[in-house]
């Protein structure tokens, strides 16, 4: 499989006992651990800087370079740890013996309680009394305590080396919550180790003691971290992303006014109206765009709307044109003239776009749109349509796309070679699979390179051509290598002339890319709800009984669920995707997890579904509510009527030992759509992490190859689990339950009769159970009377407590 490596990178403009060892030299070789493949950050240089592999309790924690100087830390590289956010109380800050003398011992001490630092220290590190007459700024770690779990790992943060002095305003309500935020994210979301680098770049200002200069006042504060091994099942939003502060927004503020467009007969509009809304998917444009340049132009020809644009005045191209796939044959409109927007420059009295004049245009037009001496000495591109006319089968809809306000700068090998084939491709994939309405957005993304014409910036030059369509109603029975592009997916090319192949990618990983590459808001969006129309979201009916919903009891032995549970509260839903039951679970609304879910085994490879989004149940909450169960919002707190009810994201924020664990899970299913419809919390407990990792995952594995090799007919399975009272607690609220024993049985009638007989008792049924523990948490695999006769002692179940009908024994 392919590794992915989570990247990101924040800035923040900005107008931190026992005894802690510490080594300092001339390389990072002791302490490589801390490091992404064990390599520290390449290119910075000075004969000032030190080396230090900070140590506490005879342990490496983490890894700074330091500016002996400037008298403060460059970057601190350290691994994070799963932590509940609590700060280390009661240590003393410390400073590094061995900056001041390779005759030091390795020990970093305690400064000292006297009012003064001795001299020594204060040559070659900052001390206490820096900060004392320095009100405007507070000690802020580069590695901080709350990314520690362990108080020794805590205390080893509490270094003067670790320090830089952050304004108090930034360090209170920016970095922290920031840091805060990345916590919970890893916390949530990152299965393996990762790595973190915490820096500062330099402003030149100087925190002054006595009339001489003591610390270097950092302009930039930035982290990256890089976490190889992460949830491909998380909400999209807390997957991989670039997070820009304020600094890089004030930096960056021009660039977003480089996408907008125009028509053939035009007409530019503040609001657009609703016959160019048809053009976009549920009537609505992209959000997140907004400046003053940018103005909406439905496009029209003769008479009649064609398509839609945003045009930028200022930068004089279009950022997107908005439009509708028609059938057709990829032919190419000949013998159209080139056109302009007179709206765009006067209040005229016409919708026409008007050809261009073969002699003078006033300048008034050029100040608000591209015209054709633009293109006069750009030797190095050519026109571009984001709207082809070889997506339109109507001669009027190809004529409509030959408009300036339609048209960027291309690099010609990238426009002829690269994106025009990818364009063919879309239509033909298009052509064939989508059965009925295809809205397409074309846009691009720039970095300030202009073409200028008599020594004036005329037209921005595209870094980045990207596309996006959304057709909910296509051909589920395509290829998969073509269905798994539906409803939506995108694309996106570098206009260079080299390294500039196409990417495709899902709509919602492309708009990512653009928070990335252009100045957008924080709620951008292509396609209203990234194109996943209510339909085809996972559903999870909340039913009476299982019997209630056809072919819901496919999912169940003789159609019969397990006998004997007590309790009237809990919740029996027919889990579904795609309008198809899937499996069922009964679901505790009080405990807030599933008491057991029931599916029948598909053949399987035991490969997990990726990039599918955690879901929650509406329907739990609320008969009112939505029978689709859905993906968690990306905001970061949920309407407490779904949290009343059901388990949410949040709930494992803090829960660092326990991992999120299915009971009917993704590697016991063959199709995609099955394995997907498995990522919902409604079919979710919390498994003790070396549990989960070791014994669970063993026996499923086991019992997958088991089915695969021996189960001729159907395989009916339930695994369950059973609790005690232990609960993971949120808010001081008691929120999910936590299973003592996690459980699983099978039954299959038809299997092969010449099995070897070591597996060949183990059917047509079999058990098993183990301990959610880390430790005496091997799975014992049992009769499925046993298994019953154990849980019975367990559970709040009646004496006829019964798994599968008739113990899974066919009638004779």
């Amino acid at each position: 499989m392919h590794l992915f490596c989570t990247c990101v990178l924040s800035f923040s403009l900005l107008t931190a006992s026992p005894l802690v060892s510490a080594t300092v030299s001339n390389s990072f070789r002791d302490c490589s651990q801390f490091f992404y493949m064990q390599t520290p950050p390449a290119g910075i240089t000075g004969t000032s800087l030190r080396r230090i592999c900070q140590k506490y309790a005879d342990k490496l924690r983490y890894a700074t370079l330091y500016d002996s100087s400037r008298r403060l830390p460059l970057f601190s590289a350290y691994i994070f740890k799963k932590s509940d956010g609590k700060r280390r109380m009661d240590t003393p800050w410390m400073y590094e013996p061995q900056l001041l003398s390779d005759d030091e011992s390795g020990n970093m001490r305690a400064l000292p309680l006297t009012e003064d630092s001795p001299p020594l220290i204060e040559d070659s590190q900052a001390v206490l009394e820096d900060y004392t007459d320095a009100v405007e700024y507070r000690r802020g770690p580069l590695n901080p305590d709350l990314h520690q779990a362990e108080p020794d790992d805590k205390s080893s943060t509490y270094t003067l080396t670790n320090v830089v002095p952050l304004i108090t305003d930034v360090l209170d309500t920016s970095w922290k919550p920031y840091l805060d935020t990345i916590r919970r994210r890893l916390n949530n979301f990152c299965h393996g180790k990762s790595f973190m680098v915490t820096g500062v770049t330099l402003s030149g200002a100087i925190i002054q003691r006595d009339k001489r200069d003591r610390l270097a006042i950092p302009k930039y504060l930035w982290l990256a971290y890089c976490c190889p091994l992460f949830d491909h099942n998380s909400p999209y939003e807390s997957d991989i992303r670039d997070l820009l502060t304020m600094a890089f927004w004030v930096q960056t503020a021009f660039l977003l006014v480089s996408l907008i467009t125009s028509v053939v007969r035009g007409r530019v509009e503040k609001v657009l109206s609703p016959e160019c809304r048809e053009f976009l998917y549920m009537g609505t444009p992209p959000t997140g765009l907004e400046n003053p340049s940018l103005q909406f132009i439905c496009q029209i020809y003769n008479k009649k709307p064609r398509y839609v644009t945003l045009y930028n005045t200022v930068d004089h191209i279009p950022v997107y044109s908005a439009y509708t796939f028609k059938r057709t044959d990829g032919e190419k409109c000949v013998d159209v003239p080139w056109m302009y927007e007179p709206q765009l420059s006067t209040s005229s009295d016409t919708d026409e776009m008007q050809p261009f004049p073969r002699g003078y245009m006033h300048m008034n037009f050029e100040d608000a749109q591209a015209v054709l001496e633009d293109y006069t000495d750009a030797i190095l591109y050519e026109r571009g349509t984001l709207n082809p006319d070889e997506h339109h089968e109507e001669p009027d809809d190809k004529a409509s796309t030959y408009t300036l306000t339609n048209v960027v700068p291309m690099v010609p090998d990238f426009n002829n070679i690269i994106w025009n084939k990818q364009e063919h491709i879309i239509r033909k994939r298009l052509n064939n699979y989508c059965r009925g309405t295809a809205y397409i957005i074309t846009g691009i993304t720039t970095l300030g390179k202009m073409i200028r014409r008599e020594n004036m910036n005329r037209i921005a030059v595209p870094t980045y051509i990207w596309s996006a369509y959304c057709c909910v109603d296509f051909d589920h029975n395509a290829p998969y290598d073509e269905r798994y592009k539906f409803p939506s997916f995108a694309h996106y090319g570098l206009n260079e002339k080299d390294d500039n192949e196409v990417v495709e990618i899902s709509v919602q990983k492309l708009k990512e890319f653009l928070k990335k590459t252009t100045y957008v808001a924080q709620n951008f969006q292509i396609f209203v709800s990234d194109c996943v129309p209510p339909a085809s979201r996972v559903h999870a009916g909340v039913v009476v009984d299982f019997n209630h919903v056809e072919r819901c009891k496919d999912s169940l032995y003789m159609g019969t669920p397990p006998r004997g549970y007590f309790g009237n509260s809990f919740k029996k839903i027919c889990q579904r995707y795609e309008d198809k039951p899937r499996y069922v679970t009964l679901y505790d609304p009080h405990r807030h997890i599933p008491i057991y879910s029931a599916y029948t085994f598909k053949k399987s490879d035991g490969e997990k579904k990726v990039d599918f989004p955690w879901m929650f149940e509406p329907q739990l909450a609320s008969e009112k509510s939505s029978s689709n169960m859905e993906p968690f919002p990306q905001a970061s707190s949920m309407h407490m009527n779904f949290e009343d009810t059901q388990a949410v994201l949040e709930d494992y924020a803090d829960v660092v030992q326990y991992e999120r664990g299915q009971l009917n899970p993704d590697e016991h299913q063959a199709d995609p759509l099955d394995k997907a419809s498995t990522y919902s919390l409604t079919n979710v407990v919390p498994q003790i992490r070396e549990f989960n990792l070791g014994p669970w995952a063993e026996h499923q594995d086991l019992i997958r190859k088991r089915l695969n090799n021996y189960c001729r007919g159907k395989a009916f399975v339930v695994t369950g689990i059973t609790t005690s009272g232990h609960t993971i607690r949120r808010n001081n609220l008691d929120r999910v339950a936590v299973p003592e024993y996690m459980w699983s049985a099978y039954c299959c009638t038809e299997f092969d009769q010449n099995a070897p007989y070591f597996v060949r008792y183990k059917f047509p049924v079999f058990a098993a159970y183990g301990l959610n523990d880390r430790v005496n948490n091997h799975m014992v695999e049992v009769p499925l009377k046993n298994l019953e006769r154990f849980l019975k002692g367990r559970m709040d179940v009646d004496k006829n407590f019964q798994i599968f009908y008739n113990d899974c024994v066919p009638d004779s």
